[in-house]
Order: C-alpha cells, then structure tokens, then sequence
C-alpha cells in the first residue's frame, strides 16, 4: 500500500509531457544508528542510613603517601571489623551473585588461602584487597588475583593498582586478574594497562 501511495503521488505531479510540475516531497527515511550503545547498568543505590556511606579522604597529589601492608594471620582481627563492612558492600552490590558470606572469608585468611592487605593514605585506612595465588588450569601458569577489595577514594584505588604489580613482581608472577560484579569495569578497566579479556553472564532457570 505505502508503494502505491507513492506511485500516485509521482503521476499526479507529472503533466502529459513527462516533466513534474512540482518536486516531490522527499519520503522520511530511517536511518539506523551507527553503533547502538550499551545499556549503563545502574548500580543498587545504597540506603541513606547505610553504614556503608562514608566520607572519603581528601584527594592530596603532593604529600600523600600510600601504603599497602600486608596483614599477618595474627593481626587480621584488628582491622577485621572494617574489612567484613567492605565485604557486606561487595556483597550488596552483587545483587545476589556472591554467595559467600564475611566469616567464610575470614577462615579463608587464617588458614592462608587468601592474603589480607590493608591501603593507608598518610597512616589513615584507605581500604583492602584480597589476594590470591592462582594457577590457570591449563597452560598451569602461575597468576595473582585479585579477588576482593574496596577503596575509599579514588585515589587510594589507583595506588592499590599500582602496587599490585610490585606485589606479582616480588613473588615472580607476570599476570594480576581481577574478577568484579560491577559493570563499570566493562567500559573502563580499573587502571591503565588493564583490558577486559572475559564476561560472565548467566541465565537464572526457574
């Protein structure tokens, strides 16, 4: 029908000899985008009264010092109660992903599965990471991953990065992973020199 609608339209604007009197309106035409972006994953707000909202440290860039200690199995307990805080995050923000539960990583760390380290701005605690020594499954090399953390800042977020490849150098290790439930990490890699390598979905089957 839309064809003949034009047909009619071309011979009523044309006189015996062929020549149109008047142009023809141009038809719209749909022109598809030239890349359809990907929908922003929005992340589940946290609640106002959450404990986990803090305040984060000032963004120094001269006179800051970083620092990323790692925890003896005998001093975990001392910063145990902010690490399980940023555990419940990590928790919370996996919309139901993770499984695991904050005492199930505690036992991970004092039976020497997983290493604790704790970041420090200027002596204040800046977060944590999780670390484990990996090996891949079949090309059976060795690797470090990181598998939990949380930064208060930015800034102590892009030393935590940086560290982590004096760490992998120190123990001879030449590939750091890092495995997140945030989709963020998809556009932008965590630091530079990182690059997405796999994507994990999956299909709940009720």
């Amino acid at each position: 029908m839309e064809q003949q609608s034009v047909l009619d339209k071309a011979l009523k604007a044309l006189n015996p000899n062929g020549v149109a009197n008047t142009p023809l309106e141009p038809e719209p035409v749909e022109t598809l985008p030239e890349e359809i972006e990907k929908p922003v994953e929005v992340e589940p707000e946290l609640p106002l009264d959450s404990p986990f909202k803090k305040a984060l440290p000032t963004e120094a860039a001269e006179g800051v010092i970083f620092e990323l200690r790692p925890i003896p199995a005998g001093e975990i307990d001392q910063y145990w109660p902010k690490v399980e805080e940023g555990i419940k995050e990590v928790l919370f923000r996996s919309k139901g992903f993770y499984t695991f539960t904050p005492q199930e990583i505690w036992v991970f760390l004092h039976r020497k599965v997983a290493a604790l380290y704790v970041g420090f701005l200027n002596g204040e605690y800046a977060g944590f990471g999780i670390l484990r020594d990996m090996t891949d499954d079949f090309s059976q090399e060795p690797y470090l991953l990181s598998w939990l953390g949380q930064a208060l800042s930015p800034l102590a977020k892009t030393c935590y990065y940086r560290d982590l490849e004096t760490i992998a150098k120190q123990k001879g290790i030449k590939e750091i992973r890092h495995y997140s439930t945030r989709m963020g990490f998809d556009r932008k890699p965590p630091a530079p020199g990182w690059e997405t390598v796999e994507i994990c979905q999956r299909k709940v089957v009720e």
